[in-house]
């Protein structure tokens, strides 16, 4: 999956109703309000806000450089995740110990990833996700009776980090960090209908600390060209061992990028420039950048 950037419009998110796009049949389902909503290239220069939060994820490492993750997995409702050291965040519980449930194979399966009401502040760019997934037997009910050694993770890999030397996420990064996991139990669990369940209060943040995007690090300013990418690649995993992890869901394309409105500019005028995050197939956002 790839996108093109050279003359990217601006996009806002809309308070309308969901919309569902599939991504590879049975693998997952993208689910949000306003994805893909587009205005024209030059508003993007009075475009005051677009809809998604993040909250500082902090940490610094050596030299100056923020050791973030950038995709928060997290569990606690009201929790974006992203007070800790990740800056793709996926804030959920440790799974309980215990015997597994004798009930046959059931594995999750159609990952659905639904865009949430959270929106960004001034200090940052991204937006974030929640979950769902259905059962390969028909009845998401013989997943719940797996738990608690049932349980599933997000494994991130980043190929591309033109901003690292202001901010280096773990490569790879495993959320929740092992031995944790997302956990099936019926008391975490939310059944939307036969065979399909919703995770309560896990949510996927993929956000950007702006103190990492800086507009004099890239030209004309700066040395670095643009676009500044960075890019990274999820995979959904689950167990019942603890041990051996199987994908049912993935690879998906995250892509952030830091670029300049297309041209030509009106007198005396310099293209503003723009932040992009792109989960390729599910939701991207554009922003205008923050200083």
């Amino acid at each position: 999956m790839s996108s093109t950037y050279g003359q990217r419009q601006a996009s806002q998110e809309q308070p309308a109703q969901a919309s569902t796009s599939r991504a590879n049949p049975g693998t997952s389902t993208a689910v949000g309000p306003g994805a893909g909503a587009a205005s024209e290239i030059m508003r993007l220069q009075t475009f005051a806000g677009n809809g998604a939060v993040t909250r500082l994820m902090g940490a610094s490492a050596s030299r100056g450089r923020e050791s973030s993750l950038l995709d928060v997995l997290s569990t606690a409702e009201g929790d974006d995740g992203t007070g800790g050291t990740f800056l793709d965040a996926v804030d959920a519980d440790v799974a309980d110990a215990g015997a597994l449930d004798a009930v046959g194979t059931a594995v999750p399966v159609d990952l659905q990833q639904i865009l949430t009401s959270w929106t960004p502040g001034p200090t940052r760019y991204g937006f974030q996700l929640k979950f769902r997934c259905g059962s390969s037997s028909g009845q998401v009910s013989d997943l719940q009776a797996q738990a608690p050694n049932l349980k599933w993770r997000e494994y991130v890999t980043y190929s591309r980090n033109d901003f690292a030397h202001r901010i280096n996420p773990p490569n790879p990064t495993i959320l929740p960090p092992p031995p944790g996991g997302v956990s099936f139990a019926p008391s975490r669990t939310t059944v939307i209908s036969p065979n399909v369940i919703e995770f309560i209060g896990v949510t996927d943040t993929h956000w950007m600390p702006t103190s990492a995007v800086r507009d004099t690090d890239f030209q004309p300013a700066g040395p670095r060209p643009l676009p500044g990418i960075m890019e990274s690649s999820q995979l959904y995993q689950y167990t019942t061992d603890n041990s051996t992890w199987t994908t049912f869901a993935g690879p998906f394309t995250l892509r952030r990028e830091l670029n300049q409105t297309v041209g030509p500019p009106l007198e005396g005028q310099t293209m503003p420039l723009y932040f992009a995050t792109d989960k390729v197939g599910i939701h991207s956002v554009t922003e205008p950048y923050k200083p």
